[in-house]
Parts: C-alpha cells; structure tokens; sequence
C-alpha cells in the first residue's frame, strides 16, 4: 500500500471520530449530519453525516499527523514528512489530470479560474450510530374494499319480522305476581320456626350462669391473645431480633496488596487574563500526549490545558502581556520552521 492510498484510508477512519479533520497546507474535510431523509413517501434513508471541503482550513492542528504516527508507529517528523508528501501528490494530479478521487470521502476537480470543486461520495455514511442501516422502500398501503359495495350487500339483506302473540302476553303477567306469592309464604314461615328454636336453646345457658360471678365469667370466656393489649408477642420478637444480631459477624474486607497508585496526568485549567502560546490541539488526551512528548525531545516544557474536556491544547509558553507573547511566537516562528503556533487568550 503507497503512501497515498494509505493516507487516504487514515483520513476515512478520522472523519468517523471527528467532525474536522485538516490536511496541513491544502485543506479541511468538515462533516455535515443530516436527520432521516424520506424520499417521494416511500423510501427511507438513515441518519447520516456527509463530509464538505473547506479550502481556507490549512493550519497544521497536528491532528492527522499524530493518528498517522501513532498507526504507522514512525516519530512525528516522518509523520509530516508522509503529509507533505500526500499534499505534492495532490497538488500534482490537480495540475496534470484536472482531477483525482480520495477513496470513500469525494472527488476534487480543477474548474476554471483555478476554482477546486469537491463532491462527496454520498454512499459512505460517516456516522458511527447508523452503522449497519441501510435504506430501505416501505410500498404505499391500498385499500381493495369498494366502501359502495359493502353498503349494497347489507341493503340487499331481508327483514325478518317476529310476530308476538298479545294473549300469551298477557297470561304471562298475570301469572308471575301468583307465583311470587306461593314461594314467599312457605319460606316466611320457615325463618320464623328457626327463630323459636334459637330462643329456646339460649334460655338454659342464661339461667346456668346468672350465679356465676362476672370476674370467673371474664377469665372463662376471655382468652389472652384476644384482649385488647397483648405484650407477651412484642417480647418475643425483642428477643428473636435480639438474637439474630448476636449472630451476624462483621467481615473486614482484605486490603488488596502491592496495588499500585496511578497518578493523572496534570491538566492545567485555562486562566483568563493570560495568554498562551500553544503549539497543538487536539480532542483525543492520548494524541495530545504524544505531541507533549515530541515537544519535550526538542527542548520545550509545555504542559495540556483544558476548559471543557473536550479539547486538549498544548501550551508550552504562557504570558500576561498580549505582546510579549507576539514578540514570542514570531522568534520561534523564525528559530522553528516547521513548528506552528498560535496565540490563545482568555
């Protein structure tokens, strides 16, 4: 695999992360997300994030470099070196064939004027969440019932009409009020003979227990665990409870030994007041650490500062003073050729 296809597959995988991602010195791949597109009521198309082309991003954010050293596993210089040498392949086909195609992401064509003009490969969705979903057509639902019809078919349906015979009726209503009054009477009398027998069965238990006393009454028929306040049951579970904590034994957890301490990286928050001279920015921390080490090996002491967690920047000078730190940035522009820095105030 030559560089070109190489680079070209590493700014495939970037823009699946990243919602920017600049080639140094031509250009910069910006994606667009778009909601669930539905064409002519019948097909349907998945959230998707298209990629656009803006030609004024050009300013190395050490973004691409640092994937393609970190894949390639090569230091930062040949890292630059591999971009810089995809840059001249572009800027080369452009001049002799009008035209070239980075695989997945789009064409670039030469107009006239010297005008780039870019179109995107819209069957490659960028959007990591609509992975796997494709498009698919949900046919129009048609009803083959003729509401005309069905109303025929029930007109033409006959009325059937029940003749009711007045002198059964009438038979029928002088009947029932006869009938309730033969079953109530047998039943009234019935309740009224068990209702003797019940008085009589009560009148020996009354005249056995007129001379007992009321308290042996009491004791008798009173029976301890329905009274009114029973405390014998509380006691009980007092001590049930009581027991039951005796029992539970209290298991230290063992201490885990030889762990090792991790100490985090320090991330320093921005100050406003201040201004930095910052020299990378990126939204991954592992990527801006390899840039601080890279750094390092060339001398600096630069240190990540961070306002939200969501991007990490790089800076290895920090002023009071908005022109010492311009005075800064043009002597190592001048010192470091291939260093690109800028100014961060707050």
């Amino acid at each position: 695999m030559n560089n070109y296809t190489e680079i070209s597959k590493l700014l495939g995988d970037l823009l699946f992360e990243h919602e920017c991602v600049i080639i140094p010195n031509f250009g910069g791949f910006v994606s667009n997300p778009q909601n669930t597109i539905v064409r002519n009521g019948k097909l349907f198309l998945p959230p998707s994030k298209s990629v656009l082309f803006n030609k004024n991003l050009q300013r190395n954010d050490g973004l691409l470099i640092n994937y393609i050293a970190e894949r390639k596993n090569i230091s930062y210089s040949e890292a630059r070196l591999n971009v810089e040498n995809f840059v001249h392949e572009l800027n080369y086909r452009l001049k002799e064939q009008g035209s070239f195609l980075i695989e997945d992401i789009g064409a670039f064509h030469l107009q006239e004027e010297a005008i780039l003009q870019f179109i995107p490969d819209l069957s490659k969705n960028y959007l990591i969440s609509s992975y796997g979903l494709s498009s698919f057509s949900f046919p129009e639902l048609t009803n083959s019932d003729d509401p005309t019809q069905v109303l025929r078919k029930h007109s033409d349906k006959e009325t059937v009409r029940i003749s009711i015979n007045k002198n059964f009726v009438r038979k029928a209503l002088i009947s029932i009020p006869v009938m309730l009054v033969l079953t109530v009477i047998p039943f009234k009398s019935n309740i009224n003979e068990k209702q003797l027998i019940d008085k009589a069965s009560i009148l020996p238990q009354i005249t056995n227990t007129k001379n007992k006393e009321i308290g042996d009454l009491i004791e008798q028929k009173t029976d301890k665990k329905s009274a009114l306040f029973y405390q014998e049951a509380e006691a009980n579970i007092v001590e049930a409870i009581e027991e039951k904590t005796d029992s539970i034994m209290l298991i230290e957890e063992p201490t885990k030994p030889n762990e090792s301490i991790v100490e985090p990286l320090n991330i320093t928050s921005v100050q406003r007041g201040n201004f930095y001279i910052i020299a990378g920015s990126f939204t991954v921390l592992k990527q801006a650490e390899n840039h601080l080490e890279v750094l390092r090996k060339q001398g600096f002491n630069p240190q990540i500062i961070s306002e939200d967690k969501s991007r990490y920047r790089i800076s290895i000078q920090t002023f009071s003073s908005k022109a010492e730190a311009n005075n800064e940035i043009s002597e190592l522009r001048t010192k470091h050729k291939d260093l690109s820095v800028w100014l961060l105030s707050k």
